[in-house]
Protein backbone atom coordinates (compact mmCIF):
# COMPACT_ATOMS: atom_id res chain seq x y z
CA UNK A 1 0.00 0.00 0.00
CA UNK A 2 1.25 3.34 -1.05
CA UNK A 3 0.01 6.49 -0.52
CA UNK A 4 1.54 10.41 -1.37
CA UNK A 5 -0.91 12.20 0.90
CA UNK A 6 -3.01 10.63 3.87
CA UNK A 7 -5.41 12.82 6.17
CA UNK A 8 -7.51 11.72 8.24
CA UNK A 9 -9.94 13.04 11.42
CA UNK A 10 -12.97 12.13 13.95
CA UNK A 11 -15.75 14.50 14.48
CA UNK A 12 -13.93 17.20 12.80
CA UNK A 13 -12.75 18.48 9.05
CA UNK A 14 -10.42 17.81 6.69
CA UNK A 15 -9.08 20.23 4.25
CA UNK A 16 -6.32 18.69 1.57
CA UNK A 17 -5.08 21.83 -1.22
CA UNK A 18 -2.49 20.48 -3.93
CA UNK A 19 -0.74 22.78 -6.00
CA UNK A 20 1.92 20.78 -6.60
CA UNK A 21 2.77 16.59 -7.12
CA UNK A 22 0.84 14.26 -4.98
CA UNK A 23 2.36 10.70 -7.12
CA UNK A 24 1.96 7.38 -5.02
CA UNK A 25 3.42 4.32 -6.88
CA UNK A 26 3.14 0.49 -5.14
CA UNK A 27 5.20 -2.01 -7.13
CA UNK A 28 3.50 -5.07 -5.53
CA UNK A 29 3.84 -7.36 -2.34
CA UNK A 30 7.00 -9.30 -2.98
CA UNK A 31 6.31 -12.38 -0.62
CA UNK A 32 3.31 -14.05 1.49
CA UNK A 33 -0.36 -13.01 1.43
CA UNK A 34 0.51 -10.17 -0.51
CA UNK A 35 2.39 -11.35 -2.78
CA UNK A 36 1.80 -9.57 -6.31
CA UNK A 37 -1.20 -7.45 -4.76
CA UNK A 38 -0.30 -3.90 -5.03
CA UNK A 39 -3.21 -0.71 -3.73
CA UNK A 40 -1.86 3.15 -4.64
CA UNK A 41 -3.51 6.17 -3.43
CA UNK A 42 -2.36 9.76 -4.81
CA UNK A 43 -4.69 11.87 -2.25
CA UNK A 44 -6.50 9.29 0.69
CA UNK A 45 -8.48 11.52 3.01
CA UNK A 46 -11.37 9.78 5.49
CA UNK A 47 -13.54 11.93 8.50
CA UNK A 48 -16.29 10.50 10.63
CA UNK A 49 -18.77 12.22 12.57
CA UNK A 50 -22.20 10.76 14.25
CA UNK A 51 -23.73 14.06 12.76
CA UNK A 52 -23.00 16.61 9.89
CA UNK A 53 -19.81 17.81 11.84
CA UNK A 54 -16.80 16.14 9.38
CA UNK A 55 -17.08 17.39 6.49
CA UNK A 56 -14.01 17.21 3.99
CA UNK A 57 -12.67 19.14 1.62
CA UNK A 58 -10.12 18.46 -1.57
CA UNK A 59 -8.92 21.02 -4.65
CA UNK A 60 -6.30 20.20 -6.48
CA UNK A 61 -4.64 22.43 -8.81
CA UNK A 62 -1.73 20.66 -9.53
CA UNK A 63 -1.68 16.63 -10.06
CA UNK A 64 -2.51 13.37 -8.36
CA UNK A 65 -1.48 10.54 -9.51
CA UNK A 66 -1.10 6.19 -8.62
CA UNK A 67 0.11 3.81 -10.56
CA UNK A 68 0.50 0.03 -9.32
CA UNK A 69 2.16 -2.73 -10.45
CA UNK A 70 2.08 -6.61 -9.54
CA UNK A 71 -1.03 -8.74 -10.66
CA UNK A 72 -3.73 -8.02 -7.98
CA UNK A 73 -4.18 -4.12 -7.72
CA UNK A 74 -6.27 -1.07 -7.65
CA UNK A 75 -5.14 2.62 -8.08
CA UNK A 76 -7.01 5.97 -6.71
CA UNK A 77 -5.78 9.14 -8.02
CA UNK A 78 -8.27 10.90 -5.33
CA UNK A 79 -10.07 8.43 -2.37
CA UNK A 80 -12.13 10.83 -0.51
CA UNK A 81 -15.10 9.87 2.30
CA UNK A 82 -16.77 11.56 4.64
CA UNK A 83 -18.88 9.69 6.93
CA UNK A 84 -20.84 12.28 8.07
CA UNK A 85 -20.54 15.63 6.49
CA UNK A 86 -20.36 17.28 3.21
CA UNK A 87 -18.03 16.37 0.78
CA UNK A 88 -15.81 18.50 -1.90
CA UNK A 89 -13.50 18.02 -4.86
CA UNK A 90 -12.73 20.48 -7.06
CA UNK A 91 -10.24 20.02 -9.23
CA UNK A 92 -8.47 22.34 -12.71
CA UNK A 93 -5.64 20.14 -12.59
CA UNK A 94 -5.03 16.60 -13.27
CA UNK A 95 -5.62 13.11 -11.75
CA UNK A 96 -4.49 10.01 -12.76
CA UNK A 97 -4.89 6.11 -11.92
CA UNK A 98 -2.75 3.34 -14.18
CA UNK A 99 -3.29 -0.37 -12.70
CA UNK A 100 -5.30 -3.64 -13.34
CA UNK A 101 -8.23 -1.62 -12.29
CA UNK A 102 -7.55 1.94 -12.28
CA UNK A 103 -9.89 4.57 -10.40
CA UNK A 104 -8.92 7.81 -10.76
CA UNK A 105 -11.44 9.36 -8.66
CA UNK A 106 -13.97 7.77 -5.85
CA UNK A 107 -15.61 9.52 -3.51
CA UNK A 108 -18.71 10.69 -1.13
CA UNK A 109 -20.08 9.99 2.41
CA UNK A 110 -23.19 9.89 4.13
CA UNK A 111 -25.60 12.23 6.34
CA UNK A 112 -24.46 15.35 3.59
CA UNK A 113 -24.34 16.47 0.03
CA UNK A 114 -21.44 15.51 -2.27
CA UNK A 115 -20.14 18.60 -4.86
CA UNK A 116 -17.46 17.84 -7.67
CA UNK A 117 -16.38 20.48 -9.75
CA UNK A 118 -14.13 19.22 -12.60
CA UNK A 119 -12.60 21.60 -15.07
CA UNK A 120 -9.62 19.91 -15.71
CA UNK A 121 -8.52 16.05 -16.48
CA UNK A 122 -9.61 13.05 -15.13
CA UNK A 123 -7.93 9.97 -16.52
CA UNK A 124 -8.27 6.29 -15.85
CA UNK A 125 -6.00 4.10 -17.94
CA UNK A 126 -6.94 0.36 -16.72
CA UNK A 127 -6.20 -3.40 -17.52
CA UNK A 128 -8.77 -5.82 -17.50
CA UNK A 129 -10.49 -5.17 -14.37
CA UNK A 130 -11.52 -1.96 -15.37
CA UNK A 131 -13.11 0.63 -13.19
CA UNK A 132 -14.34 4.30 -13.22
CA UNK A 133 -12.82 7.41 -14.24
CA UNK A 134 -15.17 9.50 -11.73
CA UNK A 135 -17.12 7.60 -9.15
CA UNK A 136 -19.32 9.13 -6.45
CA UNK A 137 -21.32 7.84 -3.74
CA UNK A 138 -24.13 9.09 -1.75
CA UNK A 139 -25.34 6.58 1.44
CA UNK A 140 -28.58 8.70 2.41
CA UNK A 141 -31.78 6.50 2.80
CA UNK A 142 -34.03 9.16 2.50
CA UNK A 143 -35.68 8.77 -0.99
CA UNK A 144 -35.25 12.01 -3.16
CA UNK A 145 -33.39 13.62 -0.23
CA UNK A 146 -32.17 17.30 -1.66
CA UNK A 147 -29.66 17.60 1.19
CA UNK A 148 -27.68 14.61 0.54
CA UNK A 149 -27.60 15.19 -3.19
CA UNK A 150 -24.81 14.66 -5.63
CA UNK A 151 -23.77 17.01 -7.95
CA UNK A 152 -21.04 17.01 -10.51
CA UNK A 153 -20.44 19.86 -12.20
CA UNK A 154 -17.71 19.34 -15.66
CA UNK A 155 -16.51 21.40 -17.79
CA UNK A 156 -12.94 19.82 -18.45
CA UNK A 157 -12.45 15.85 -19.20
CA UNK A 158 -13.60 12.60 -17.55
CA UNK A 159 -11.93 9.60 -19.23
CA UNK A 160 -11.37 5.79 -18.88
CA UNK A 161 -10.13 3.47 -20.90
CA UNK A 162 -12.28 0.98 -20.87
CA UNK A 163 -14.54 1.16 -17.53
CA UNK A 164 -17.51 3.73 -16.77
CA UNK A 165 -16.67 7.78 -17.47
CA UNK A 166 -19.27 8.91 -14.28
CA UNK A 167 -20.13 6.51 -11.96
CA UNK A 168 -23.17 6.63 -9.26
CA UNK A 169 -23.44 4.43 -6.34
CA UNK A 170 -26.26 3.38 -3.62
CA UNK A 171 -28.67 6.16 -2.19
CA UNK A 172 -31.65 7.25 -3.14
CA UNK A 173 -30.92 11.03 -3.01
CA UNK A 174 -31.33 13.46 -5.51
CA UNK A 175 -28.18 13.71 -8.36
CA UNK A 176 -27.79 16.04 -10.75
CA UNK A 177 -24.91 16.23 -13.70
CA UNK A 178 -23.85 19.36 -15.75
CA UNK A 179 -21.37 18.62 -18.89
CA UNK A 180 -21.05 21.90 -20.05
CA UNK A 181 -20.03 23.30 -24.12
CA UNK A 182 -16.26 22.41 -23.11
CA UNK A 183 -17.06 19.43 -20.90
CA UNK A 184 -16.51 15.60 -22.55
CA UNK A 185 -17.19 12.43 -20.49
CA UNK A 186 -16.28 9.04 -21.83
CA UNK A 187 -16.14 5.28 -21.10
CA UNK A 188 -14.99 2.33 -23.12
CA UNK A 189 -17.80 0.27 -21.50
CA UNK A 190 -20.53 3.34 -20.58
CA UNK A 191 -20.49 6.91 -20.28
CA UNK A 192 -22.90 7.47 -17.41
CA UNK A 193 -23.52 5.02 -15.27
CA UNK A 194 -26.09 5.11 -12.62
CA UNK A 195 -27.98 2.09 -13.52
CA UNK A 196 -27.28 1.07 -9.48
CA UNK A 197 -28.62 4.89 -8.68
CA UNK A 198 -32.14 3.95 -7.28
CA UNK A 199 -32.28 7.81 -6.46
CA UNK A 200 -34.03 10.22 -9.12
CA UNK A 201 -31.20 11.55 -11.57
CA UNK A 202 -30.90 14.95 -13.75
CA UNK A 203 -28.28 15.27 -16.28
CA UNK A 204 -27.63 18.88 -18.60
CA UNK A 205 -25.60 17.99 -21.16
CA UNK A 206 -24.01 20.66 -23.88
CA UNK A 207 -20.86 18.83 -24.34
CA UNK A 208 -19.72 15.12 -25.51
CA UNK A 209 -21.42 11.91 -23.60
CA UNK A 210 -19.74 8.93 -24.99
CA UNK A 211 -18.90 5.02 -24.90
CA UNK A 212 -16.49 3.03 -27.01
CA UNK A 213 -19.17 2.52 -29.89
CA UNK A 214 -22.85 3.45 -30.52
CA UNK A 215 -23.55 -0.47 -29.48
CA UNK A 216 -22.92 0.33 -25.91
CA UNK A 217 -24.58 2.79 -23.57
CA UNK A 218 -23.58 6.45 -23.26
CA UNK A 219 -25.69 6.27 -20.58
CA UNK A 220 -27.33 3.92 -18.52
CA UNK A 221 -29.72 5.29 -15.83
CA UNK A 222 -31.44 3.45 -12.88
CA UNK A 223 -34.78 3.05 -11.19
CA UNK A 224 -35.53 6.24 -10.58
CA UNK A 225 -37.14 9.16 -12.72
CA UNK A 226 -34.90 10.77 -14.50
CA UNK A 227 -34.60 13.49 -16.74
CA UNK A 228 -32.06 14.26 -19.32
CA UNK A 229 -31.73 17.53 -20.99
CA UNK A 230 -29.75 18.08 -24.48
CA UNK A 231 -28.86 21.41 -25.10
CA UNK A 232 -27.27 23.80 -27.39
CA UNK A 233 -24.95 21.19 -29.95
CA UNK A 234 -24.38 18.37 -28.24
CA UNK A 235 -22.69 15.01 -29.20
CA UNK A 236 -23.95 11.68 -27.41
CA UNK A 237 -22.68 8.49 -28.83
CA UNK A 238 -24.00 5.03 -27.54
CA UNK A 239 -27.53 4.59 -26.08
CA UNK A 240 -29.63 6.43 -24.05
CA UNK A 241 -30.93 4.22 -21.76
CA UNK A 242 -33.49 5.63 -18.86
CA UNK A 243 -33.93 2.38 -16.87
CA UNK A 244 -36.87 1.91 -15.06
CA UNK A 245 -39.46 4.97 -13.39
CA UNK A 246 -40.84 7.47 -15.53
CA UNK A 247 -38.28 9.23 -17.44
CA UNK A 248 -38.26 12.28 -19.52
CA UNK A 249 -35.56 13.54 -23.01
CA UNK A 250 -35.78 17.04 -23.04
CA UNK A 251 -34.54 19.10 -26.35
CA UNK A 252 -33.26 22.38 -25.74
CA UNK A 253 -31.07 22.91 -29.14
CA UNK A 254 -29.57 25.48 -30.68
CA UNK A 255 -29.67 24.55 -34.63
CA UNK A 256 -30.77 21.50 -36.11
CA UNK A 257 -31.27 17.88 -34.47
CA UNK A 258 -28.81 15.76 -37.27
CA UNK A 259 -29.60 12.45 -36.55
CA UNK A 260 -31.07 9.70 -34.07
CA UNK A 261 -29.82 6.27 -34.26
CA UNK A 262 -27.94 7.04 -36.80
CA UNK A 263 -30.51 8.09 -39.06
CA UNK A 264 -31.26 11.56 -40.25
CA UNK A 265 -33.59 13.24 -38.28
CA UNK A 266 -36.94 14.03 -39.82
CA UNK A 267 -37.43 17.60 -39.89
CA UNK A 268 -41.09 19.19 -38.79
CA UNK A 269 -42.89 19.33 -36.04
CA UNK A 270 -41.74 16.00 -34.93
Amino acid sequence: YTTAIYDSSYYGPVAVINNGTATANSIGGQQGATANKAYAAGIDTFTYDSGSAAPTYILNTGSATATCGGTTNSAYGIFEWVEGGAMTLINSGTITATAGEAKPIYCGGNRGPDLVINSGAITGNAGSKGGWALGVENDTSTPNDSFNQITVLNSGSIWHNNGLGVALFIGTGLAVISNTISGSIYGGLEGIAAENYPGNVTIYNSGSVAASSSNNNAMNLGSGNDTVYLRGLPTVTGTMNGGGGTNTLNFQLAGILQTVNRVPAAQGTN
